[in-house]
């Protein structure tokens, strides 16, 4: 290859690789390869080229993961697209360098610091506000959806269900745009929002490196300007837009708000109050397609880049492209609100039924959706299929690996796809490694094999303890102790200086103790000692906290032992292994009377016997003998 030439390399490899494919044409297929498999030089030729084949695709595995060789196909597929995604980045950044930001993979690309932490805990979601504008039931009333009842009992105005000439919306060259990412710009956008009649929202969200995911931009568009709301740095600040989001005479106009309004009542405790759903609406005109790049295409004219869809939204600073894409998902949003209300009538008119028929039909579907709630995640077997076709032992080895991994992505708050591929969970309960070798050759993750090798191992041999072993070898990142800050929090700061000690039950429970007295009581999980000092140090010490100079209370831990529950005898089967006997269906036809009892004499009755001093019930049997 060095006696080439670069101006005679591309040409020469055009001509080999025409080559290559005229020869492989010539490869008998079918039957006829089975016929051809007969020769015994063509079995030793085929198996020539099999293993230089494997071998230089294994040379590509192992330049892309060093830390394994593995040659399995699904491995060396893997390792091909990573190869061709970083040619097509770089390929991308070289032809345009100033205006392009280099597209970083989802494991190289740093989390964004967000000031709050999310509860990855089992417990329920915490739906309570701090206030609540619009309010037609107080506060306290409904306490798992704040504005269920508003939502209920919202009465759409004619302004809102007629017709309004449709405002054409103007090029993105020519509109206003205003990002968002300080507090005097989010001021500014919501004082137009709560002056406006209608706006147009969607969402952008991330949930791969985290457990429960988080929104990463917020589109919104009025007739006028259009936002692009960066929360990262103003993540305590975008309840603002609670009033607006809540005010019944304000249509909020969405494509497909199934997510987004529960994104929205996660991250940002803001509810929904008036939506109009134009997913909704779509489906209600029975289009061919209900996507937004359906909508946009005809009846905008207007073609979206689809490399854009899956992006990374945390990438920072965002490039011109991402803020384009981003803007027509909501710019183009309320021109094609009025176009399908206008749509809809004529529907209704065409069907004789009232001119609002269908626009109510699609405002009472888009109030059902508003209607949800939140309820955290539960991603313990997300990604696993195929569970059906192991064994009882592999299947309970995996079960306590997918256990493993939910408890750590829970910890760690990242998605358990990251910790661990539900694909190569299921090759390590099957194949069950014996050391780290055999297991890097599975995973092929250089950081997950230095990390957690050890403790994935031993769930592997048969350990039921490995949640304190994980704990006392200090392997995760433990949370800090989100009851405790949170309880201190809810308390006012004259009853929290009164606060003395904080005592941390075995039952799950967490006392703030004033003077002996119990003052609150928070449920929830129940971390290490130095953990709950970090998290009442992170409260008192802080110079921005409302809590700082106060008198930091004492940590006390309740060692009372609890009462064990009384183990359930375990079966003779479970006890000695014994496999079930399985009825296999058979084909013999039921009998005509399934119901009917064969006579039974009740005169006499036969005991079998008696075994390990337990008596077996009597048996009763027929008297054959008996005359009619």
């Amino acid at each position: 290859m060095s006696s080439i030439s670069s101006k005679d390399f591309v040409p020469g490899l055009l001509r080999t690789s025409s080559s290559l494919a005229s020869a492989s044409n010539k490869i008998p297929i079918g039957e006829d390869y089975s016929f051809a498999l007969l020769d015994p030089e063509v079995i030793s030729i085929t198996n020539q080229i099999q293993a230089k084949l494997k071998n230089l695709l294994g040379m590509i595995v192992q330049f892309v993961t060093p830390e394994t060789a593995s040659s399995e196909y699904e491995d060396i597929v893997e390792a091909s697209d990573r190869c061709l995604e970083h040619v097509a980045i770089t390929l991308d950044n070289l032809k345009k360098p100033a205006k392009s930001l280099a597209k970083i993979s989802n494991y190289d690309l740093a989390k964004p610091k967000l000031p709050l932490r999310c509860d990855n805990s089992d417990t329920p979601f915490d739906h309570s506000l701090v206030f609540k504008p619009n309010e037609i039931v107080p506060l306290n009333i409904s306490p798992n959806h704040p504005y269920l009842p508003e939502i209920e009992k919202l009465v759409y105005t004619s302004s809102q269900l007629t017709l309004t000439p449709i405002q054409v919306a103007r090029d993105l060259d020519i509109s206003p745009l205003i990002y968002v990412d300080t507090e005097e710009n989010l001021n500014i956008m919501v004082e137009e929002l709560e002056n406006s009649s209608e706006f147009a929202v969607d969402l952008e969200h991330h949930n791969f490196r985290s457990y429960q995911g988080f929104t990463c931009l917020i589109q919104i568009s009025t007739r006028i300007n259009d936002y692009v709301v960066d929360p990262f740095p103003i993540w305590d600040k975008i309840p603002k837009l609670l009033n607006a989001f809540t005010n019944p005479n304000i249509v909020k106009v969405f494509h497909g708000a199934d997510s987004d309004v529960l994104w929205l009542q996660r991250d940002f405790s803001i509810y929904i109050v008036n939506m109009f759903d134009t997913g909704q609406a779509a489906r209600k005109l029975m289009f061919s397609s209900f996507g937004l790049g359906y909508l946009l295409e005809n009846l905008c004219q207007v073609k979206t880049d689809k490399n854009y869809q899956l992006a990374d939204w945390r990438v920072r600073p965002l490039t011109e492209n991402h803020i384009k894409y981003a803007r027509m998902d909501t710019h183009y949003l309320l021109q094609i609100y009025d176009t399908l209300k206008q749509q809809l009538q004529d529907k209704s008119l065409s069907l004789k039924l009232h001119p609002f028929e269908l626009i109510k039909d699609v405002f009472y579907k888009s109030r059902e959706i508003t209607m949800k709630r939140y309820e955290k995640p539960n991603l313990a077997t997300i990604g696993v299929n195929g569970i059906e076709l192991l064994d009882k032992k592999q299947r309970i080895t995996l079960e306590k690996i997918l256990q493993w991994r939910d408890y750590v992505a829970r910890q760690e708050d990242e998605n358990p796809n990251y910790i661990l591929a539900a694909k190569k969970a299921i090759h390590i309960a099957v194949e069950k490694p014996g050391d780290v070798k055999d297991l890097g050759k599975i995973v092929q993750n250089v950081s997950f094999v230095k990390k957690y090798a050890e403790i994935v191992l031993e769930i592997v041999k048969g350990m039921e303890d490995w949640q304190e072993k994980i704990e006392e070898k200090g392997d995760v990142n433990m949370m800090m102790c989100d009851n405790v800050q949170k309880g201190l929090e809810k308390m006012q700061i004259s009853k929290l200086a009164e606060v003395k000690s904080v005592v941390v039950h075995r039952n799950k429970e967490i006392s703030y103790f004033c003077d002996n007295n119990v003052k609150r009581k928070e449920v929830g999980c129940v971390e290490k000692m130095e953990n709950i000092r970090k998290s009442l140090k992170m409260v008192f010490d802080d110079k921005k906290s409302q809590f700082f100079n106060l008198q930091k209370p004492m940590i006390v831990e309740n060692k009372r032992v609890e009462e064990r529950m009384e183990e359930i005898p375990m079966s003779v089967q479970e006890k000695y292994n014994i496999t079930y006997k399985i009825k296999v269906p058979s084909n013999r036809k039921p009998s005509k009377n399934p119901q009917k009892r064969q006579k039974i004499s009740e005169k006499k009755d036969i005991r079998v016997g008696w075994l390990d001093n337990v008596e077996l019930q009597p048996v009763k049997r027929k008297n054959l003998f008996k005359k009619r």
